[in-house]
């Protein structure tokens, strides 16, 4: 978000939510009411997306799950507004963790596949490791370790491919741990040894003692696996110092849940008491109740062990109540999905609409009316794009000028609407040499057109050029009036082919190829010359002029059959 363009003291609001979120989170929540508060007086959704969206991540962190996820909802209309995807697919993994963590699995795989499918439609790579991340832990939890482990190695290729993202080393545990616990589950214990010395070697040392607790909670559960049982308890106490009530509980729950059945199995009933008390409190302040219930299970199974009636009874009462909220708190947060899906389908619905009335407006304004060719408003934006193209892949670029041999004296005579059918004529048989692809086609003006080839040679490009003349020719239009040896319309075309180099743009072939149009029509109508870029001359031929343009003029009798195939983009074809 570009805050520049906001009033100054809209400006300090925002820099003093991102100063205030760490050390002073009721500060930074009035900041956000305040920025809200203005964003809707003056209808600038980005404001309100912004200070609803930075409170949902704001009570994330703070286990505040009721007011995170309603902000998180309210975030997303006033963001699809304004096609703010990347804090769309961020909102989307937010909710899909907090559905996963609050039971309900296949709301939470609705959630990512959003996230997924904005990340695929929008090209967000730098968002889509996360959601290759967190659907690998849903399919863990699943069972579908194959699936699971498919999307924790996509996202750990993306990791490790960038060396310099913020919290590097805390997401590369997270997907040595996934892919880990997924070896674990399926008793592959050599290739969980593997992730294990990975997450030592590599990120517990840059680790804080809170961000190691995810990896002494896998420790813990493979040693047990090994049966190492002295091993567990040496994680003991790195978990005890790392476990506290600001660590965000949907970040780390499943694995506390494991590590809590895996004390209760060994009989470590003092270190099972210890954790469970340090977490029921949090769980209780997330209001999720799906976390309580099951930490209560882990009790009621405890005080099963230990024979302790009364604190079963008392618990299982407990258990009940909480059963009969989840039912309702899940209930609820279907309605409110369902809700929201409807409102962004429509909310799509519109946008689509007008993106397709924007859409024949832009083809409007760039299509030639009288040929229904490009104009040279497109020829212009693609140009562009297929020099750059060209220079970064450094393939051949051809831009070619033709145009109509005497057509003055073929509008004088046949008079202005038979030149409008000539000038058609050509430009439907320049069409057809979309089978060729890689050929961008413009009406130039009057009878002039631009065709521009991409990642031909010079030969293919002559090979094109005059499998268009030839076409042309064979439907002998009628030009009685012209001074060529034929009395049938025919065209000149001057072509200039290159690989480009720095300094040089498109434009400066158009100018090489109308000098070669200049040179071709001043020794013979009905003719192609190519002017060909070689080596360094390029750079001296652009420089001093046109009459020093090294060229390569080939006759007609030449044969080269042009290559059947697709050098561009799928979208530069011609139709």
């Amino acid at each position: 978000m570009n805050i520049n363009i906001y009033r100054s003291d809209i400006q300090e609001l925002i820099r003093g939510v991102d100063r205030k979120r760490q050390s002073d989170r009721e500060g930074a929540l009035r900041d956000c009411d305040a920025i809200e508060a203005y964003g809707i007086e003056r209808k600038e959704d980005a404001l309100v997306g912004f200070a609803r969206f930075t409170r949902g991540e704001i009570y994330y962190v703070a286990n505040d799950i009721p007011n995170f996820y309603r902000d998180m909802m309210e975030c997303m209309k006033p963001y699809e507004n304004i096609r703010e995807w990347g804090y769309l697919v961020m909102a989307n993994i937010m909710l899909g963790i907090m559905s996963l963590n609050r039971g309900n699995e296949p709301m939470a795989l609705d959630y990512y596949d959003k996230a997924s499918e904005y990340c695929e439609q929008y090209s967000l790579p730098d968002l889509a490791w996360m959601v290759h991340m967190n659907k690998g832990s849903l399919y863990l939890i699943l069972d579908e370790f194959d699936l699971a482990a498919e999307h924790f190695t996509q996202g750990l290729h993306y990791i490790e491919g960038h060396p310099r993202m913020p919290a590097r080393q805390e997401h590369l545990s997270a997907a040595y741990i996934g892919l880990g616990k997924c070896a674990l589950r399926e008793d592959r214990l050599d290739d969980a040894d593997k992730y294990a010395r990975l997450i030592r070697m590599v990120c517990l040392p840059d680790l804080t003692v809170e961000t190691s607790v995810p990896s002494y909670f896998f420790f813990a559960r493979l040693f047990h696996a090994r049966g190492q049982d002295e091993e567990v308890r040496g994680c003991f106490a790195r978990i005890r110092a790392g476990f506290t009530e600001k660590m965000p509980l949907m970040d780390i729950f499943d694995d506390l849940y494991h590590y809590l059945k895996l004390l209760l199995e060994m009989g470590e009933y003092e270190e099972f008491l210890f954790v469970l008390d340090k977490a029921s409190p949090i769980a209780e302040q997330t209001r999720v109740r799906n976390f309580s219930r099951k930490l209560l299970t882990l009790r009621l199974r405890y005080e099963k062990k230990v024979d302790d009636k009364e604190g079963y009874r008392r618990d299982t009462a407990a258990y009940f109540d909480l059963a009969e909220s989840l039912q309702q708190e899940n209930s609820f947060m279907t309605r409110q999905m369902i809700d929201m899906r409807h409102e962004m389908s429509s909310l799509a619905e519109e946008k689509r609409e007008v993106e397709k009335e924007n859409e024949k407006l832009t083809l409007r304004s760039e299509t030639d009316p009288l040929t229904g060719m490009y104009n040279r408003l497109r020829l212009n934006a693609y140009g562009e794009i297929a020099y750059d193209r060209a220079y970064r892949n450094q393939t051949g670029l051809a831009v070619e000028i033709l145009d109509i041999d005497f057509f003055k004296e073929y509008n004088d005579n046949y008079g202005h609407q038979e030149g409008d059918k000539c000038i058609r004529f050509i430009a439907d048989e320049i069409l057809k040499l979309k089978r060729f692809g890689g050929v961008f086609a413009s009406r130039y003006g009057g009878d002039e057109f631009v065709l521009i080839y991409e990642g031909y040679t010079d030969k293919e490009v002559f090979a094109i050029a005059q499998d268009l003349k030839a076409s042309i020719a064979a439907k002998k239009f009628e030009h009685r009036y012209s001074r060529t040896d034929t009395k049938y319309v025919t065209i000149s075309q001057g072509i200039f082919w290159g690989i480009p180099q720095a300094g040089h743009n498109v434009w400066n072939y158009l100018h090489a190829a109308d000098r070669m149009l200049y040179k071709v029509k001043r020794k013979s109508r009905n003719s192609i010359m190519v002017g060909h870029a070689k080596d360094g001359e390029e750079q001296t031929a652009f420089e001093q002029g046109a009459a020093e343009a090294p060229i390569i003029e080939t006759e007609q009798k030449e044969q080269f059959a042009p290559s059947e195939r697709f050098k561009g983009n799928p979208e530069d074809r011609l139709d």
